[in-house]
């Protein structure tokens, strides 16, 4: 429940940042600061040093964290979507795959850090926390599944995170990738990743086409396990 919504540009952030903590009033009147100086950002530019010194959610948009290697290759290392808390990795690039709006959170988190807000303070940690925690699935995914079993994986994680931030449209939701950005983010070839998504779409499993992921009627939340079973 949200007793008080700011602006619907700020909804993504509210509703992710409950998922973690319980929330007063008068913490969510704070989240609205957030959104006085917002930044806007390009399709393909790259977040500057300058802009990712501070605490930054992002409020519209999609954007990759990516690692280059010298010979062109890159690897996607994680996604960010609508209500997160940018995370930092060391030597990471981080690229607007859309057209984003970021919000500095410095003065959501000076609030958090006085003691005045433990809803604050706790959902800060927790979404911290839960960056780690998904930066680990990623390695579990790249390194102990099959081509099959990473796609799915990787679709799930996205539906759970975007039924938080967008909760009316529970069968289909944007993604604004490309199938050569599921490839980078998958250690793939984008060859093998249409070979997946062909496999997916006739098993009525999940659906990938122009940038929209249609969740099929055999689809599974049922975590890792499940993915494994039907890989």
């Amino acid at each position: 429940l949200i007793p008080l919504v700011p602006s619907p540009s700020l909804l993504p952030v509210i509703r992710r940042l409950l998922t973690h903590a319980r929330l007063t009033e008068a913490e969510i009147s704070a989240v609205a600061l957030i959104r006085d100086h917002p930044t806007s950002v390009r399709q393909g530019t790259q977040i500057g040093e300058e802009r990712r010194a501070k605490p930054r959610f992002l409020l519209r948009g999609w954007v990759a964290h990516v690692r280059h290697l010298p010979d062109g290759r890159r690897q996607i290392i994680q996604l960010s979507v609508p209500g997160d808390l940018l995370p930092t990795f060391e030597k990471e690039a981080v690229e607007a795959l859309t057209d984003c709006v970021l919000a500095d959170a410095s003065s959501l988190w000076t609030r958090a850090s006085r003691g005045d807000a433990p809803g604050l303070m706790q959902a800060w940690h927790l979404s911290k926390a839960r960056d780690g925690a998904r930066l680990a699935d990623a390695v579990v995914r790249l390194g102990q599944m099959s081509a099959y079993e990473r796609t799915v994986d990787l679709f799930e994680e996205l539906q759970r995170r975007l039924d938080v931030c967008d909760p009316g449209h529970p069968e289909s939701y944007r993604v604004p990738l490309t199938q050569q950005m599921l490839s980078e983010a998958l250690g793939l070839s984008a060859v093998h990743v249409n070979r997946v998504l062909q496999r997916l779409r006739r098993e009525d499993r999940f659906e990938f086409r122009s940038g929209v992921l249609r969740v099929g009627g055999s689809a599974s939340l049922g975590g890792r396990n499940s993915v494994t079973a039907a890989g």
